[in-house]
């Protein structure tokens, strides 16, 4: 029999996050638990001993995680998705050879 890896690498683009649960626990260690929504309604879960504080209710990211679909679209590793060029072209980072030259400003 082979074992099948069910947790796939993700990336869930304009997802709110809808609540942050916070759970008390022992010797003052709390869980939190990140509910987050897509534009299909579809909702994720993220279940994290850390205090993620770069993630606000009600607002929304695209986040890179793992996705568990056997454990009802729990995710793991979140990371925030930055802005890449496309999107953002002043975050593009000037050519240094362009700097030196004067021809770019960094």
């Amino acid at each position: 029999m082979e074992i099948q890896n069910l947790v796939e690498e993700f990336v869930l683009e304009d997802a709110e996050l809808r609540h942050d649960i916070a759970i008390p626990g022992y010797l003052g260690k709390t869980t939190h638990v990140m509910i987050f929504q897509d534009k299909e309604a579809n909702t994720y879960y993220w279940v994290t001993g850390c205090f993620p504080t770069e993630f606000t209710e009600g607002k929304v990211y695209n986040i890179k995680a793992k996705l568990d679909r056997t454990r009802g679209n729990r995710l793991s590793f979140v990371r925030i998705i930055k802005n890449d060029i496309k999107t953002n072209p002043k975050s593009e980072q000037p050519d240094a050879e362009d700097v030196l030259l004067g021809l770019s400003d960094y």
